[in-house]
């Protein structure tokens, strides 16, 4: 039962399950373990990617398997090994076959001691995922596996790529000694079955990571498995779990590997259901990979986890093949027997060439002969492979007609078509390979496949026609013949054809009917196409036979193939004589074919003597072809010229052209062979080919010159030359010269002379080619004989030759038809662009590690006579593979041309720079700053970087090349510049031509007269820069100068460090110090002042300028007396100065002999002193409080002072002010109304008159504002209620909960209330404590906003009571609240352990404020009789006011506080009928008493 089922409890149990179900069901589902730790690495486990095939196992134990997985998550479903490194290509060694099993095994005990497979269970089979570095790759197991909880657990592990890639490395531990075992082979392939002797043993074992789950009460079934496939059904099989499910499976289907869960939703469209162990799944799409899952079905509500998936294809598998070489391929298949037969022939490799579209027609009990021959010089074995049983196979028995087990050159066989075979198509498979038994789906490293079906039908009536042949073909048709059919066919025969190579059915309208004889021709084909052909008999209208074919026919001379075994042989000259124009071809590099332009001519009955050689200094079998008939091959009798039996240096052959050969063009094709014989179409493993054209033309009456040769190659220029004819042309040559094959029609030039110098119309490094022709008379030209091509050289670069080819590349590249080359660009993964290695036309830096190549990368430089050393660098990037893929730098010779598939050897006059690789993706720098270039003094030099690569191993990038940079250093001395406008008073700079060759310098200076070179150390040395001019400022702090004086400096080349030129010589004198002088002020009075600057310099002159600030204009330039004097007296002539006035001043120098002046100096400035009617400046405020405002201002102590001020202050608005006559500069201010803003000013009084006020002074006096006060926890204790009982006033209680501070100051409910004046008013403090605490109470009674001594009410304990409780009484001057704002505040606090303090925080304990209002004590009359009073209130016409005297004034101001009228009260009213409706205030000002009330205007 399901573990979540039993979470279906009762409702008494809910719960209590309710916690176990979520704990057991997350349990439940899995957990990734972990078994190894470290950084150890091993190449061995699981699989030794350096060999073609592996199989190992490793042993963990049943503790690691406890730590890692538990023992209730025991169903493993996915396994992980660490990748640490990965090899080049992966598809070596990815394809895996895993076991698991249970077992007690501890130690391999021997090279023998493999745990077998019967007790192991086949969890996984298929391709890795992408491994990287530093990841795990996981293995998802088609077939969990159970783990028992006690045994050990063995991982087997069979890996079946052939090839192999070093070197990948597998994170690692180490376990017991000898729990690893391995075998590994190129050859053999070890069946886990019976494996062989292993390798090795070792203790070092993969790290691991396990997946797993815990068992469901629903089983899974096992050995999920393929069964019968179809190209629209696949079958799948299973072995039933224990016990069987009740319910039967599910399978669920897709085309994308994604694997189901369980929640995925199953439908028609991707699942099928059974109640057996196999099942059907109908409906596929053909030639489409599906992945396949199963579960059981324990119960309508309980299944078990997906096991899978399991893959099939839905076609033939494909085979893949040529992974280890395609030199070796199925060439020819010809059949005979059947009532149509194939004739294949291939002249290129392809892996896999499925030709099932093509049929062999047969019928039952019939035999169909087979001929298999193979391609390259060898012998092979040969396979044959049926489906007779048309399931997608070639398994069953019967199905291997053929399976040679001795190599040999050919295959034959025959295929008994049986008795009782029903009619249908059955494919049939053909396969070769030269080295290793081949499987019918493949891999054939050394070999290919090719598909055919077999038609198997009843005997026709109408039998078709035999021996398809190719007569002749065109470049637009093609004549074919066949051997005529038994049926003698009435009407004939039709024909067939495409390009497609899909052979036709009973139904296809073929393109040519009513053939009568037994061959015909196809015309209107187009040039270059490969063409398939078939025909057939037509006996009646309604009877015809099978389509017999097809042949193939590409309409143009087959493109031979070359050069897969080696690229160092090849044809490099061809010549011949004897024609009335001649052959000169030369080649430098490899290239398989070449279809060359060049031409020879001669006329019939004459003979050719053509003259063959081949690079690699060896012997060769030489061929020669002609095509007398043209009918585009070289297969008939009397096209082969020349066939070698023997090696030898070079070949001879003598074309004798027949008598009656028509005129006109014939195709000559040429070719030698290392190794073994060739045909005309190829291939030439070792060797190549080159076609030419014969022109057999009428006898010349003008003869053509001969002997055309090419010398003196320049980069612009060559000279063209040929021998004059027997007959020499009066009217001497034309000639013809272009960068195309292809003849111009207009001369290029006439000359009479047997030579031509091109030169300078050619371009650099560019492949030309050239024609000359005799010109007897203006009638009569000789035919036009072809040159030789020639390339011409690259145009010396001179130095110093710098290339970071971000512009452009002038290196010319030599490739050749090599697969890897060099590319300019910028490739991916690279930074800026570079010459590189690629292997996609320049899109990425990167080789084909399996093809050979070797090119080079060159440019030629102008190296001066005299020329010793050099310094060169450039910088580099390759990996490659350590003595196998590198690249190499070279000196040569501009003679010698290296040649691409070629590496340079060693030789006079070649020096090779280095070789380098395995530097990964990082650019490294090359430098050598002695390099000897004596022996390429005076001469031009060719520097080549050459890449070269075999054909195994290696790493990506290969190389990449930039920032090239050749220098000649030059000693000579510099022609040093001292920029004038650049000399100051300490520093100066010096400008001189960089060395083009990259020298340094050294500089040296001194003042002169002096002895003693700086910098004392020595000279100072100057690097060499990429630009064309060197700047070196003296200046300090490394190389200061003295001001105003004269110096000598120095510079001198140097080379490679110790090579030191002569010094150059030049003198300057530097400025004046320009540095302003720093100003001051002396006996400054209120209309003078004397100026001071300091420091002066040497050689200058001085100037000042004044002002008063914030003037626009200054006063000045004023010329100052030199020095040594440095004062002067303010104001200058003709201004004046005033009193108690900031002015400015800066002084600037200007050097002698110089007219621009020096920069002025920072501004400084000064006061004039005070007079005494000027108002004291600095009227401020030191100290605000509610009531009162301590004043300061600037004392005067000038003439006429006194030492007294008067300061006068009032409310703004009021229009009086109150004076105060003070003796010092501070005063206070008392009896102020809280909140309220006043204005005041200030005066000197001078000899007992006051001068000017000052401005008004604004500020508004504040509200009480009271400390701070907290505790910083409660931890405890806290007043837990407030309780006041005033005497004459209403009972206050204030119950609250814990915190460290309160403020009720705004809670209605919390305000008090006393009288002033007031006894026996009571406070008791309800507290809650855990042990001694201490509590205070104080209140402001003089809302002063300080709680003093005096104003202590409570002190109790520290202790441990309840409540503290007092009895206090209020002062009769106790402040009286008369607005809402004015309360005073009292504060209450309680402190575990001490006596609080006030405005002083504490460690526990709670501090609360409350607001207490305080009141006067009644009176019998509730108005004051002497108060000023206002009444009617609200009032519409007239205000009355009471207990004013005749001078009292008023000022009434809105609610906003904007004054609207104001006035002198008289006769005690006020009028306010003029106001809107509302409330205002009006301020009473009688006297020294001043009052403010409310009204309202109605």
């Amino acid at each position: 039962m399901s573990v979540f089922l039993h979470c279906k409890t009762k409702k008494l149990l809910k719960e209590l399950m309710v916690v176990f179900c979520m704990l057991f069901g997350l349990f439940a589902q899995g957990q990734t373990g972990s078994i190894g730790t470290g950084t150890a690495t091993s190449s061995y486990l699981p699989v030794y990617s350096c060999y073609g095939y592996n199989y190992s196992q490793q042993l963990y134990t049943a503790a690691e398997l406890t730590t890692a997985i538990g023992t209730t998550n025991t169903v493993i479903t996915k396994v992980r090994f660490y990748v640490s490194a990965t090899a080049a290509t992966q598809a070596n060694y990815n394809q895996w076959t895993v076991y698991l099993g249970n077992t007690t095994k501890t130690t391999f005990a021997s090279t023998t001691d493999w745990v077998p497979l019967s007790q192991m269970s086949q969890v996984y089979s298929g391709t890795l995922g992408t491994m990287t570095t530093g990841n795990w790759v996981e293995l998802s197991l088609s077939t969990p596996f159970v783990w028992d909880g006690t045994s050990n657990l063995v991982i087997a592990v069979d890996e079946n790529a052939p090839g192999y890639s070093c070197t990948a490395t597998w994170g690692a531990y180490t376990s017991g000694a000898n729990t690893g075992i391995y075998q590994y082979s190129d050859t053999v392939n070890a069946d886990p079955a019976s494996p062989p002797t292993a390798s090795s043993r070792t203790a070092s074992i993969p790290r691991l990571q396990l997946v797993s789950e815990a068992p469901s009460g629903c089983m899974f079934p096992n050995q999920l498995a393929t069964g019968i496939i179809t190209s629209n059904s696949g079958q799948v099989t299973w072995t039933a779990p224990t016990p069987v499910p009740a319910n039967g499976y599910d399978v669920y289907y897709n085309t994308t590997g994604v694997a189901p869960t369980s929640s995925t939703v199953l439908n028609a469209t991707n699942s099928v259901q059974s109640t057996t162990t196999s099942v059907t799944i109908p409906g596929l799409a053909a030639n489409t990979t599906y992945y396949v899952w199963a579960r059981a079905k324990c119960s309508s509500t309980q299944q078990s986890i997906w096991v899978g998936p399991v893959s099939f294809y839905t076609g033939y598998c494909v085979p893949t093949g040529g992974t280890s070489s395609t030199t070796y391929y199925l060439n020819k298949i010809l059949t005979t027997g059947g009532w149509t037969n194939l004739n294949y022939t291939a002249s290129s490799y392809a892996a896999y060439v499925n030709n099932s579209t093509n049929t062999i027609s047969t019928s039952p009990g019939s035999a169909i002969s087979v001929s298999l021959a193979a391609a390259g010089s060898g012998s092979y074995y040969y396979y044959v492979w049926v489906d007779w049983n048309n399931d997608m196979d070639f398994n069953d028995a019967g199905e291997t007609i053929l399976a040679t087990t001795s190599y040999a050159a050919t295959g034959s066989t025959t295929i008994n078509v049986p008795a009782a075979q029903a009619y249908g198509n059955y494919r049939v498979r053909f396969a070769v390979s030269y080295s290793g038994a081949l499987t019918s789906c493949g891999t054939a490293p050394y070999g290919n496949y090719v598909d055919y079906t077999i038609a198997v039908g009843a005997p026709p009536t109408c039998m078709p026609p035999a021996a398809l042949t190719l007569t002749s073909a065109t470049t637009s048709s093609a004549t074919i013949g066949w051997t005529a059919s038994t049926s003698n066919p009435a009407l004939g025969y039709e024909i067939y054809y495409n390009t497609t190579g899909i052979a036709p059915g009973s139904t296809t309208t073929p393109q040519i009917t009513n053939v009568t004889g037994t061959s015909a021709t196809i015309p209107g084909l187009a040039i270059n196409t490969t063409y398939y052909i078939w025909v057939r008999a037509k006996c009646t209208t309604s009877d015809q036979s099978p389509w017999s074919g097809p042949i193939t026919v590409f309409t143009n001379y087959c493109a031979p193939t070359g050069g897969s075994s080696s690229t160092t042989y090849y044809l490099n000259n061809v010549t011949t004589t004897g024609g009335w124009t001649n052959l000169g071809y030369t080649a430098t590099s490899y290239t398989a074919y070449v279809n060359s332009n060049m031409s020879f001519l001669s006329s019939p009955g004459s003979s050719v003597v053509m003259n063959l050689a081949t690079s690699g200094g060896s012997t060769y079998y030489y061929y020669a072809w002609i095509d007398w008939n043209n009918d585009m091959d070289f297969n008939d009798p009397g096209e082969t010229i020349l066939a070698t039996t023997s090696y030898a240096a070079t070949g001879t052959a003598t074309i004798n052209i027949p008598a009656g050969q028509a005129l006109g063009n014939y195709r000559v094709r040429t070719s030698s062979s290392y190794i073994g014989a060739v045909t005309p179409c190829g291939p030439g493993p070792y060797g190549n080919y080159v076609d030419f054209t014969l022109a057999v033309v009428a006898p010349p009456t003008c003869l053509p010159p001969t002997g055309l040769a090419v010398a003196g190659l320049t980069g612009n220029g060559a000279t063209i030359s040929w021998a004059t004819p027997t007959t020499p042309p009066a009217n001497g040559y034309a000639y013809y010269v272009s960068t195309t094959p292809v003849q111009p029609a207009t001369p290029t030039g006439t000359t009479t002379a047997t030579s031509v110098n091109l030169a300078p119309t050619l371009l650099p490094n560019t492949t030309y080619y050239w024609w000359v022709k005799a010109i007897c008379s203006p009638t009569d030209n000789s035919y036009v004989a072809q040159g030789p091509t020639f390339m011409t050289t690259q145009i010396p670069a001179v130095l110093p030759y710098i290339q970071n080819f971000e512009a452009a590349n002038d290196l010319g590249l030599l490739n050749g038809t090599q697969t890897n080359k060099w590319f300019y660009g910028s490739a991916t993964g690279n930074t800026g662009k570079s010459i590189y290695i690629t292997n996609d036309s320049g899109t990425t830096n990167a080789y084909t590690i399996t093809s050979a190549s070797v090119v080079q990368a060159y440019r030629d430089i102008q190296i001066p006579a005299g020329t010793s050393l050099a310094t060169f660098s450039f910088d580099w990037k390759a990996n490659g593979e350590s003595s196998y893929d590198y690249v190499r730098v070279w000196l040569v010779p501009a003679n010698f041309m290296p040649t691409p598939g070629v590496q340079i050897a060693a030789a006079t006059g070649r020096v090779q720079i280095g070789q380098y690789n395995l530097n990964g993706t990082t650019w490294s720098s090359y430098s050598n700053a002695n390099l000897n270039l004596t022996s390429y003094a005076g001469s031009v030099m060719r520097l080549v970087f050459e890449w070269r690569n075999d054909t195994s191993g290696g790493t990506q990038p290969p190389a990449a090349i930039d920032n090239i940079v050749l220098r000649v250093c030059s000693t000579a001395t510099p022609v040093v510049t001292v920029t004038p406008a650049a000399i100051m008073h300490n520093s100066a700079t010096i400008t001189w031509p960089q060395d083009i060759g990259g020298a340094s310098y050294k500089v040296r200076y001194r003042p002169v007269g002096t002895t003693q070179w700086l910098p004392t150390a020595g000279p100072i040395d100057v690097a060499a820069i990429t630009g064309t001019t060197q700047t070196l400022t003296l200046n300090p702090p490394t190389y200061p100068l003295t001001p105003a004086t004269l110096y000598e400096v120095e510079v001198a080349a140097v080379c490679n460090t110790v090579n030191v030129g002569t010094y150059s010589h030049n003198e300057f004198t530097t400025k004046c110090d320009p540095t302003p002088p720093n100003v001051t002020f002396t006996n400054i009075t209120s209309t003078s002042a004397v100026v001071n600057w300091s420091p002066l310099v040497a050689s200058a002159t001085y100037q000042l300028q004044w002002r008063k600030v914030g003037d626009p204009t200054w006063i000045g330039p004023i010329n100052l007396p030199n020095p040594p004097t440095n004062t002067f007296s303010l104001p200058s002539t003709g201004y004046t100065l005033t009193p108690y006035t900031q002015y400015e001043v800066q002084v600037r120098s200007t050097c002698v002999n110089s007219t621009t002046p020096n920069p002025w100096s920072s501004l400084s400035r000064f006061t004039t002193e005070r007079t005494c009617e000027i108002p004291p400046p600095g009227l401020t405020i030191l100290e605000l409080k509610p009531t009162s405002a301590k004043v300061q201002w600037d004392p005067y102590v000038g003439p006429d002072a006194t030492g007294k001020y008067i300061l006068r202050y009032r409310k703004v608005g009021i229009p009086g002010w109150t004076n105060v006559q003070v003796n010092s500069n501070i005063y206070t201010l008392t009896g102020l109304t809280e909140l309220t803003k006043y204005e005041m000013e200030v005066a000197n009084i001078c000899s007992g008159t006051p001068g000017n006020y000052t401005l008004p002074y604004y500020f508004t006096t504040p509200t009480v504002i009271y400390c701070q006060m907290g505790a910083n926890n409660t931890s405890g204790e806290y007043i837990s209620k407030v309780t006041v009982v005033p005497n004459g006033k209403p009972q206050m209680i204030n119950a609250s909960v814990a915190s460290i501070y309160t403020d009720y100051t705004a809670v209605i409910p919390a305000q008090i209330e006393l009288i002033q004046g007031s006894t026996n008013n009571q406070l008791t403090i309800d507290k809650v404590v855990t042990g001694d605490a201490g509590v205070v109470a104080w209140i402001d009674f003089d809302r002063n906003g300080e709680f003093d001594i005096n104003e202590r009410i409570l002190v109790s304990g520290p202790n441990s009571a309840a409540t503290a409780t007092t009895t206090f009484s209020v002062p009769s001057d106790a402040f009286v609240s008369n607005a809402d704002y004015m309360y005073v505040v009292m504060r209450v606090a309680l402190m575990k352990g001490g006596i609080p303090v006030n405005c002083t925080n504490f460690d526990s304990g709670e501090v609360e404020d409350y607001a207490i209002r305080i009141s006067k004590k009644a009176t019998n009359s509730l108005l004051n009789q002497n108060d000023i009073l206002i009444y009617p209130n609200p009032v519409s016409t007239v205000l009355n006011v009471k207990n004013i005297s005749k001078r009292a004034n008023y000022k009434i101001y809105s609610s906003a506080g904007q004054l609207i009228s104001s006035g002198i009260i008289l006769n005690n009213k006020v009028d306010v009928h003029a106001l809107i409706n509302g409330v205002y205030m009006i301020d009473i000002q009688d006297g020294s008493t001043s009052v403010q009330k409310k009204f309202i205007k109605e």
